[in-house]
C-alpha cells in the first residue's frame, strides 16, 4: 500500500510539477513580450517628446540648450501649450535690393561745382526774445517761442523776414535759454564749415563711432563730427568705458554736452540738432549731414556730398531705408522750412550704414535693438521657449538671448566669465582663451521691487564645431557674452554673440560663407559683433515682468 500511495503521491506531484513548469514557461514568454513592448513604447514616447520639444535641429554656432529648467518652468510651458492658440506664422519680410551707389575712389579728385541752386535770395532774422508779459497772461516759456498761426504760415514764404526758430530766451524770472551749451563748445562749433552731427539723449542709444579708416585725412581735418548728448548719457558712456579725452573727443566724435533740455520727451529734444543745425553751426555756410544715432558712418562724408548733392544737383537729400523715416539728411544750410524736398529713396543703403530697429522678444515681453540682417531662427525651426535665436547666414554670425534660473552659487563679479567657460565646456570647445572681462555695473532701469539688476561682460576666442561635427570641422570663433542678473525675479539673462574668425573647410559653414579667414565686419560695411552686443545691452528693456512667472508675483 505504501509504495502505491507513494506512487500516487509521486504521480500527482509529477503532474503538478509538470503543470507548474508549463505555467512558468508561459509566464516567461509573456513577461518577455511585455518587456519588449514596454521598451518599444518607452522609446516611442521619448522620441515624440524630443520632437515636440526641440524639432528637427538645424545647428548654428552656439545653439545649444542649457539644461537648467526648473520644475516651475516645465509646468508653465505645458499649461501654455494646452491653453493658448498656436501662434500665427510670421509674415515674410519684403526683400529690398541694395542701391547702386557709385562713389568716387577718394576725395583728392573732388571739385566743388559752381552754384547750381535755383533759389530766391532773401535774408532771415530770428526772434531771440519775445515781448510778452508772462505773469499777466499766465504764459510759460517755450523753446520755440509763442508763434501764432499767421506767423507760422508766413514763415514758409521765401521773403526777408524775422521768424521763430528756437533758442528763444526765457522770460525774466526764469532760467536762461534752453538747450544750453558750454562756451568752449560754442567756440568750436563756430569754426565748423562742414558738419556731420548726431545726438543721444536720455541714454537711449549706443555710441557708434564713424569708421576711422574709411574717413580720409582731408575730412578728419576739415569736417566737424559733433555728437550732442546730455549728462545722463555721458554718465552711461563713462560706465561703458567710452570716456572723452582732454579735448572732449571719443574717436572722431567731438562730444558736446547739452544742459537744460527743452523737452521731457527725448525724441522731441533730438529734433533740435536735427532740424536747427543752421542755428547751432552759424559758420557752416556749406553743408551738413545728419546721422541717426542708430547708424554708423562707414563712408567719407565728402564722398556722400559729392554723390548726392553735387553730382545730382540736389539741394536736400533724404536717404531712406526699408520705407522707414529719414535716416540721413544731407542739406545745405538754409532753414528746412524754406527748402523744397528732393528725396532719393533707397531700399537699402548697405555701403554707408546699418539700421538697428527695435525687436520684440518673448512675445513682446522684452525688447531690444540689433541689425536687421539677423534673421529669426524660429521662422525656420522650433526654438526652446527660454531662447530667442537670430542668425546672419551671409556671415555665419549668431545672436542668442536666453533666460535661465539664477545661479546663486556664482558671484556677480566674473559671472559672465563663468557662463562663458560653462558654454565652452558644454559645446566641447578647444583653446578657450578669455580675452576680456568687465567689472560689475548696475543695469539702470531694470530693477524690480527695489532689487537692483547688475551686468557683467566677457569675451573669449575658442574652436567650436557646428552641431555634431567632429574636431576636424571646428571653426575659430570669437564669443562675446553679457550676463544680466535680474535679482528681483531670480533670473540670469545671457546675451551671447558669435563672430567666426576662421571657417574650417570641413565645416557646414564653408558651403555658405566659404572656408578660410572671414572678412572683418568693418570692411564689409557691417557692425562688429562686439558693438552689436553693446547695442543689445544698451537698449534692453523689459515690458512685461509677468514673463518670469511666479518670481514676479
Amino acid at each position: 500500500m505504501l509504495p502505491e500511495r507513494r506512487g500516487v503521491f509521486a504521480g500527482s506531484d509529477l503532474i503538478k510539477a509538470t503543470d507548474h513548469g508549463l505555467l512558468a514557461v508561459r509566464r516567461t514568454r509573456r513577461s518577455g513580450r511585455r518587456r519588449l513592448l514596454f521598451w518599444i513604447f518607452s522609446f516611442a514616447a521619448i522620441f515624440s517628446v524630443c520632437i515636440a520639444t526641440y524639432g528637427f535641429k538645424m545647428f548654428f554656432h552656439g545653439v545649444e540648450e542649457h539644461q537648467s529648467f526648473s520644475s516651475r518652468d516645465v509646468k508653465d510651458v505645458s499649461v501654455e501649450l494646452d491653453t493658448r492658440e498656436q501662434p500665427k506664422k510670421k509674415p515674410r519680410r519684403a526683400r529690398f535690393n541694395p542701391c547702386k551707389v557709385e562713389l568716387k575712389d577718394s576725395v583728392e579728385a573732388l571739385v566743388e561745382p559752381k552754384t547750381f541752386w535755383n533759389n530766391v535770395k532773401f535774408s532771415l532774422q530770428y526772434i531771440v526774445k519775445e515781448n510778452i508779459q508772462p505773469y499777466a497772461n499766465h504764459i510759460t516759456p517755450r523753446f520755440g517761442g509763442h508763434q501764432t498761426l499767421e506767423e507760422r504760415e508766413q514763415s514758409f514764404h521765401a521773403v526777408n523776414q524775422t521768424i521763430h526758430c528756437g533758442f528763444v530766451e526765457r522770460f525774466e524770472g526764469f532760467s536762461n535759454i534752453m538747450f544750453d551749451l558750454d562756451t568752449e563748445d560754442k567756440m568750436y562749433m563756430n569754426t565748423c564749415t562742414v558738419v556731420v552731427s548726431s545726438c543721444i539723449f536720455g541714454s537711449s542709444d549706443f555710441l557708434r563711432r564713424p569708421t576711422s579708416k574709411m574717413i580720409s585725412q582731408y575730412s578728419k581735418e576739415n569736417v566737424c563730427f559733433i555728437m550732442f548728448i546730455d549728462k545722463e548719457t555721458l554718465v552711461k558712456l563713462s560706465k561703458e568705458g567710452s570716456v572723452p579725452d582732454e579735448k572732449n573727443f571719443i574717436g572722431l566724435w567731438r562730444i558736446v554736452v547739452v544742459s537744460n533740455l527743452p523737452y521731457e520727451d527725448m525724441r522731441k529734444t533730438g529734433k533740435v540738432p536735427k532740424f536747427l543745425s543752421h542755428r547751432l553751426f552759424p559758420s557752416a555756410r556749406w553743408y551738413s549731414i545728419w546721422l541717426d544715432s542708430k547708424l554708423r558712418l562707414h563712408t567719407d562724408p565728402m564722398l556722400l556730398i559729392e554723390y548726392f548733392l553735387w553730382r545730382n544737383k540736389a539741394e536736400i537729400v533724404n536717404v531712406e531705408q526699408s520705407q522707414s523715416c529719414s535716416i540721413i539728411g544731407i542739406r545745405d544750410q538754409w532753414p528746412t522750412n524754406i527748402l523744397g524736398h528732393c528725396p532719393v529713396k533707397c531700399s537699402k543703403f548697405s555701403i554707408e550704414m546699418e539700421q538697428f530697429p527695435q525687436r520684440q522678444l518673448f512675445g513682446g515681453a522684452i525688447s531690444t535693438s540689433f541689425p536687421l540682417r539677423f534673421q529669426d531662427v524660429s521662422n525656420i525651426r522650433q526654438v526652446p521657449d527660454h531662447q530667442e535665436v537670430f542668425v546672419d547666414p551671409e556671415r555665419d554670425e549668431s545672436l542668442i538671448i536666453e533666460l535661465l534660473d539664477m545661479k546663486h552659487d556664482v558671484a556677480d563679479n566674473g559671472s559672465a566669465t563663468w557662463f562663458l567657460q560653462d558654454l565652452a565646456s558644454e559645446q566641447g570647445a578647444e583653446g578657450n582663451i578669455v580675452t576680456e572681462q568687465s567689472a560689475v555695473f548696475e543695469a539702470e532701469g531694470l530693477g524690480y521691487r527695489n532689487m537692483p539688476s547688475v551686468i557683467t561682460t566677457a569675451a573669449a576666442q575658442m574652436a567650436i564645431s557646428k552641431g555634431r561635427q567632429g574636431r576636424e570641422a571646428q571653426n575659430l570663433v570669437k564669443v562675446y557674452l553679457s550676463n544680466l542678473r535680474l535679482k528681483g525675479v531670480q533670473t540670469d539673462v545671457l546675451i551671447t554673440a558669435y563672430e567666426p574668425v576662421f571657417i574650417s573647410p570641413s565645416s557646414e559653414s564653408a558651403r555658405s560663407v566659404g572656408a578660410g579667414l572671414t572678412v572683418p565686419a568693418a570692411e564689409s560695411g557691417r557692425t562688429p559683433m562686439a558693438d552689436v552686443l553693446k547695442q543689445v545691452v544698451a537698449t534692453f528693456r523689459i515690458n512685461d515682468w509677468n514673463l518670469f512667472g511666479a518670481a514676479a508675483v
